[in-house]
């Protein structure tokens, strides 16, 4: 049977190799031959793995670690296996409990080899999670001891990990350390798979550096390696990267010619998708060099392979192309047919949940709308782009909250209609403002990001009248050398500084301010974002406008924008912002189906402080107290008439069992951002005693995720973060990912957040200001804050005192 079932695995006949090595272990089991018995379990966990059966292989390799008289090396390698299978199947827990045992077994082994190549699994398993802190101890680990053991290979195996992490999180300085260590090494590893992997990342970060001829360098080694080995694959993909290389700095003949190399090899190879790919590539520079005769048919040949192998995403792509290069061939209605078309293939793509991934999802797709809104202005039908702009925004987001509140029978999320967004305006009596940046070219490079060329702005009347205005972009940047996203980050520093002492870590160098580029930046930032519309914003002060930014938009300094007279744009109107109408309607909702809560405000200060991980991740460091922050909240709190939670009763455990229930959330402590998992930014609270300071899972003791308040079920009217950047995350198509949006996903229609490191002192006068103007003024939410930020700035007139808070919700 064990012979047959070999002949089965040579053939590739997989099922029919299991169904027989099933009746050897039925054999091996009436023997009782427990070698025989763990064998047969094994290749059968194998082959079941091999063919995506998770759930089958896991039952398999379980078995195997319940057979008497396996050892310790057999349970480590089997362990591996079970982890490799739950990580498929999306099984955090159980990964977390293999991890554990394998940690145990591994590390207790004296077998250094074993030792190295536990850390190095548990570095994929934590990478996998996405836990990029514990992934990086372990594969360091790795690399020490397959170092000391002079096993170059695996040592270079686990930078190669390490380096495609910090490639990932744009952490290009410590990628290079990585590489430089790699390279001393590389020379006696050439033309292994691991050398080649690392020429890659040394040619990416080298890009990153603006070091073209080292990087070109580096492709050709990697071609000539791949060449020599004979693999055709590899030197498909290298020849690729070339092409790549050479369109991000415009030499398009030779990207054309390398492309070209490349798609004549995966001809030969009979790879379709790496085929289309390349077409689509090849019908990119020539649609870039506006020849979009010779361009089209490539693209319509990527177009035919996608559609034969079935792929929805390809096809979208392809039409998504498509449709560009009808917009500049002038057939404008051919152009919005097949780009509508996109739009509607992408919804069929989606999946009604929220992860990192569906976000990616919606970025990858945000180009589509993009162009179509272009399309429709451009035929002079502004009113049906404002309706795709919509459409384009925070869409995961609003499949979240549809899902969790069951706003709708259906889901996904039916995106709104023109007369819904006018309706919105009209029951919340506001004027709705909603941008849109566009990008003209054909595509974006990760080298060289094109910049805005328009701005679309619609300014929608409480009476649900629209105004429509467009600002071209491109003077920007012909007269100041900047786009509009280098000019609001520019303003922001301009504004917050750098090392301040703030709710975050104080850092040891001062701030040094820069009042004279404040006021410019904040002057032109009002000249390209408020003067086109201004003659369309209400006249009345205390009347809300809300505000729908995207993208680079998205965290605009917008109180402190100043007019020609050096006025503060806060003093002429009442602003708050929303991710979308969409999520302003469905959070309006939420509010109105649900009874007020009865229990007390949830009011938090200065927590006695966690540790979080160090700049390199490799130790923990504590956050200092807040001594403004325990002011702050004992002031409010007395003024709600209740209680604060401070010092070391403000463990995570306590405020979280509070949560749920309470009537406001004033959370004033620490705030940590991750800007490339949005969900893993925390709100800084006590840790819980006896608890260790970093769990298996990578969180820390003490640190209120993102990911766990979207987890919660609130029925606070209103959360107040006053840390730093609580309103920053990761900035994407779909919005921004982090606290805010998990705030209002699991509930809260209201939160006020911050967009910079804010000051201690200034910020406890200014939430103070904000609860009277609510409390003794019966002001509502919106005006209580502006009133709040007026009289602030009486007392501390920068800028980074007073305007870094922003509401995102209702006006009342």
């Amino acid at each position: 049977m064990n012979n047959i079932s070999q002949s089965y695995i040579e053939l590739k006949q997989y099922d029919q190799a299991i169904a027989t090595t099933q009746q050897g272990l039925s054999v091996a089991q009436i023997l009782q031959d427990q070698d025989l018995i763990k064998r047969h379990l094994l290749t059968l966990g194998l082959l079941s793995q091999q063919q995506h059966y998770w759930e089958q292989a896991s039952t398999y390799y379980q078995r195997y670690l319940q057979q008497p008289q396996i050892t310790q090396e057999q349970r480590i390698s089997i362990l591996e296996l079970l982890m490799a299978t739950y990580q498929s199947q999306g099984n955090d827990q159980a990964v977390l409990k293999a991890q554990t045992q394998l940690k145990q077994l591994g590390l207790q082994s004296k077998n250094r080899s074993v030792n190295a190549r536990t850390y190095f699994n548990l570095g994929q398993s934590y990478q996998d999670l996405g836990n990029n802190p514990l992934a990086i101890q372990n594969f360091k680990h790795a690399a020490k001891i397959y170092r000391e053991l002079k096993d170059t290979q695996k040592e270079l195996r686990a930078l190669n990990q390490l380096g495609k992490i910090y490639i990932q999180l744009s952490d290009y300085q410590r990628a290079s350390d990585i590489q430089k260590r790699a390279f001393s090494i590389m020379g006696e590893l050439s033309g292994t798979p691991e050398a080649d992997e690392m020429l890659s990342q040394i040619s990416i970060v080298q890009e990153r550096f603006n070091r073209p001829g080292f990087a070109l360098v580096l492709h050709q080694i990697n071609l000539l390696n791949r060449r020599n080995q004979g693999d055709r694959q590899g030197e498909a993909l290298a020849l690729s990267q070339l092409g790549r290389f050479h369109l991000s700095l415009g030499i398009l003949d030779k990207a054309l010619n390398y492309y070209q190399q490349s798609l004549n090899l995966l001809q030969k190879l009979e790879d379709p998708q790496g085929i289309a790919t390349i077409l689509n590539a090849i019908g990119s520079i020539y649609s870039s060099q506006n020849q979009l005769t010779q361009g089209l048919p490539y693209i319509e040949q990527a177009l035919e392979i996608h559609k034969q192998q079935a792929d929805p995403t390809g096809i979208a792509i392809a039409l998504n192309n498509l449709g560009w290069t009808h917009e500049q061939l002038g057939d404008l209605p051919k152009a919005e047919k097949i780009l509508k078309k996109t739009i509607s293939l992408h919804r069929q793509n989606r999946q009604d949940n929220l992860n990192e991934h569906q976000v990616s999802l919606f970025e990858e797709q945000a180009r589509t709308y993009r162009i179509l809104q272009r399309v429709l202005v451009a035929q002079g039908k502004s009113d049906e782009a404002l309706v795709i702009a919509e459409q384009s925004r925070a869409q995961a987001f609003a499949n979240l909250l549809n899902r969790q509140h069951q706003i709708q029978k259906s889901a996904p999320t039916k995106p709104l209609s023109l007369k819904q967004i006018q309706q919105t305006a009209q029951e919340q009596q506001a004027t709705i403002v909603h941008y849109s940046l566009i990008q003209d070219s054909f595509r974006q490079d990760n080298l060289n990001p094109t910049t805005e060329s328009e701005l679309y702005i619609w300014v929608i009347s409480p009476e649900g009248e629209i105004q429509f205005e467009t600002v071209d972009l491109r003077a920007l940047q012909e007269k100041y050398q900047t786009s509009l996203a280098t000019l609001l980050a520019s303003s922001r520093d301009a504004i917050a500084g750098r090392g301040n002492t703030t709710r975050a870590k104080v850092a040891l160098t001062p701030r040094k301010s820069d009042t004279s580029r404040q006021t410019q930046n904040l002057k032109q930032l009002h000249q390209l974002l408020i003067e086109p519309i201004a003659s369309y914003l209400p006249t009345d002060e205390t009347q809300p406008v809300i505000l729908i930014p995207h993208e680079a938009l998205l965290l605009t300094p917008f109180p402190a924008l100043l007019d020609h007279n050096n006025a503060p744009l806060i003093q002429h109107h009442t602003l708050l912002s929303a991710p979308s109408v969409q999520i302003l309607r469905e959070t309006h909702a939420i509010t109105r189906s649900r009874p007020t809560s009865e229990a007390p405000p949830l009011i938090v200060g200065n927590p006695k402080m966690p540790k979080v991980f160090s700049a390199d991740w490799q130790s923990l460091e504590s956050l200092l107290p807040l001594p403004g922050a325990a002011i702050e909240a004992n002031t409010i709190a007395k003024l709600l008439q209740t209680q604060a939670f401070s010092g070391a009763e403000a463990t995570e455990k306590n405020i979280i069992a509070k949560m749920p229930t309470a009537s406001l959330i004033h959370l004033a402590t620490h705030g940590i951002i991750d800007e490339q998992r949005g969900l893993n930014s925390a709100i800084a609270l006590a840790p819980e005693p006896g608890q260790p300071e970093v769990n298996a899972r990578g969180q820390l003791n003490g640190m209120l995720t993102a990911e766990e308040i979207l987890g919660l079920n609130l029925s606070a009217e209103m959360a107040v973060l006053s840390a730093c950047d609580t309103g920053s995350g990761r900035i994407t198509g779909d919005g921004v990912i982090g606290l805010s949006r998990a705030f209002i996903a699991a509930g809260v229609p209201n939160v006020l957040v911050s967009l910079w490191a804010v000051p201690d002192a200034p910020t406890a006068d200014l939430m103070m200001e904000f609860y009277h103007n609510l409390q003794k003024k019966k002001l509502n939410k919106a005006q209580a804050l502006r009133q709040a930020m007026l009289t602030t700035m009486k007392y501390h007139p920068d800028p980074k005192d007073w305007a870094a808070f922003t509401l995102i919700g209702h006006p009342n």
